[in-house]
């Protein structure tokens, strides 16, 4: 697994491509003062236990 940040004073985006169905449509948007985590995934991540307390993502997977 891999996890970019980026500490940002202005981060916009524009959805182009909904690969989740069961979720509500994003629209475009724009935050001020803020850190944007990239994270890629690997099939072998799939023996870590994010969930664990002390894990960098723990928080994040908590929030889906």
């Amino acid at each position: 697994m891999r996890v970019l940040f980026w500490y940002c004073d202005r981060f916009a985006w524009t959805p182009t491509i909904k690969t989740l169905e069961h979720v509500a449509d994003a629209a475009p948007d724009v935050l001020e003062k803020v850190v944007v985590a990239f994270v890629h995934v690997e099939p072998q991540d799939n023996d870590l236990d994010i969930k664990a307390q002390g894990h960098p993502l723990a928080r994040i997977y908590k929030e889906f």
